[in-house]
């Protein structure tokens, strides 16, 4: 459907009503100079993010960050939700060339820049090829923009802590980043040609939606076509016990162009039945190798929890026997804890 054709629908459908133009169909209703979005009573600020190397860390490492990650999760209240949002694509030949590898001086220091290059090429090609770029989006729900704001304040202070015990420094992204990650989405193979002004659309009250609208947008029940490109969403409704943590990794090399978003939300959470769905595969006595696996850690951290008391066991000969449901009172004075730390700050 033509955006000639797609201004003049005017059909609803129930309380919903179509949009009338393919800007309409982008749900931004207004943006703020500090970076907020406003869609209906929803607002929301934006970060972008460096990798967190797990790979590269040991064991112990591993389980301490993962803890301090998980301090980052629980810190989000129940009237917001954070939403990690990676956008995977193929690297252009030609834009790695010009952007990414280094380019000869003449200089006596070109032997230096060939190996380099030679490096940088080889670690693309372990990972498929990929570029990735990582965002945070926190939002909230409220009745207007003054409301927003300091919940949003609020709110991100405990998360740039944490996520600064982390090692990883997010940066607070302008409207003009943010229409850009939306501009590529919706014009691709025009990435570098985006052009806006907040202060001259402002004084003209030009339709900001115009420097990132597509020309033409159809909708199926299956998929959507965008210009001469389709799209598709899908969401992952159930996910195994435990996920590996190259998961996420090796989904985004899949196609050529993903987009993933990851919802984290406490609202209507409850925290034993969450419990319960982690430590289900368990059996109601665990050997200290089970527990090792159920909480993340490392053997050597396992038996030191067990030795200081702050997971009460059996022992018969030399083993111990935990019953799961000292793991549940474990998690959830580790879970108080957290909170506890998070009123402080």
């Amino acid at each position: 459907m033509r955006l000639s054709e797609y201004a003049s629908t005017q059909r609803t459908y129930g309380s919903r009503k179509v949009p009338r133009s393919v800007q309409q169909s982008i749900p931004i209703d207004r943006i703020y100079e500090d970076g907020t979005w406003r869609c209906g009573n929803v607002y929301s600020q934006m970060w972008s993010m460096p990798d967190i190397n797990f790979t590269m860390s040991g064991e112990d490492n591993n389980a301490k960050m993962l803890n301090l990650l998980g301090k980052v999760y629980m810190g989000v209240p129940s009237d917001c939700w954070l939403k990690i949002c990676i956008v995977s694509q193929r690297m252009d030949e030609k834009s790695f060339r010009e952007n990414v590898l280094l380019h000869r001086n003449l200089d006596g220091l070109d032997k230096w820049r060939v190996e380099r290059n030679r490096r940088i090429r080889q670690c693309v090609q372990d990972a498929g090829n990929v570029v990735q770029h990582k965002y945070l989006i926190l939002s909230t729900n409220k009745q207007n923009v003054t409301d927003a704001r300091s919940r949003l304040r609020q709110v991100q202070g405990n998360l740039l802590a944490e996520l600064s015990n982390l090692g990883c420094t997010i940066k607070p992204m302008t409207n003009n980043e943010r229409l850009e990650v939306l501009h590529n989405f919706f014009r691709r193979g025009e990435e570098g040609r985006f052009l806006f002004n907040f202060d001259h659309y402002g004084k003209l009250g030009n339709d900001f939606r115009n420097t990132i609208a597509p020309d033409a947008m159809h909708f199926t029940t299956k998929y959507a076509e965008i210009d001469d490109g389709f799209a598709k969403a899908m969401t992952i409704a159930q996910y195994p016990q435990q996920l590996s943590d190259n998961f996420v990794a090796t989904l985004l090399q899949q196609v050529p162009y993903i987009v993933l978003s990851i919802c984290i939300s406490s609202k209507g959470f409850n925290q034993r039945d969450a419990y319960s769905v982690m430590l289900r595969k368990y059996p109601d006595v665990m050997n200290i190798e089970q527990m090792r696996d159920a909480l993340r850690i490392s053997t050597k951290t396992g038996y030191k929890l067990l030795h200081e008391g702050k997971i009460p066991a059996m022992k018969i000969g030399r083993s111990y026997r935990i019953p799961k449901a000292h793991l549940f009172t474990y998690l959830q004075i580790c879970g108080q804890h957290c909170r506890a730390e998070n009123r402080q700050c």
